[in-house]
């Protein structure tokens, strides 16, 4: 398929195609035509599959727990089924801080591959007056 018009790519030039600002409407069969008075030449096709960004499924409700108590929360997300990487799910404190973990504040992960999913629990054991505020999953 001819390249769309608009379209930027890079190192053209060359014997591979660069893209940059790569979006699902990108995704298709691509081959090479190269030609000159000569004549022409095809190559073999090119798949190019995009994947986007895994989604937030869900995440706990807000908690109220007594100082000294135990709190969980929980973020799921999802990958698409056919990405070859994993989710990574990463915890932020009202600050936009990365939360630590310690020996208080532990977070487990948990890997599905069917579908690619990936279950993350932020636990604060025991709880205390610090560790008020919200909290977000990405």
């Amino acid at each position: 398929m001819p390249l769309p018009i608009g379209t930027t790519f890079v190192g053209m030039d060359t014997t591979n195609i660069s893209t940059i600002d790569i979006k699902q409407s990108d995704e298709g069969i691509y081959r090479c035509v190269a030609s000159n008075s000569a004549g022409m030449s095809v190559s073999d096709v090119a798949t190019v599959t995009v994947y986007g960004p895994p989604r937030i499924d869900s995440l706990s409700k807000d908690l109220t727990v007594v100082e000294g108590g135990r709190a969980s929360i929980v973020c799921e997300a999802t990958n698409d089924p056919d990405a070859i990487e994993d989710v990574a799910i990463i915890w932020f404190d009202d600050t936009d801080s990365r939360v630590n973990v310690t020996s208080r504040i532990t977070i487990n992960d948990i890997m599905e591959t069917s579908p690619n999913r990936s279950i993350s629990t932020l636990t604060f054991d025991p709880v205390i007056d610090q560790d008020a505020g919200q909290y977000r999953c990405m």
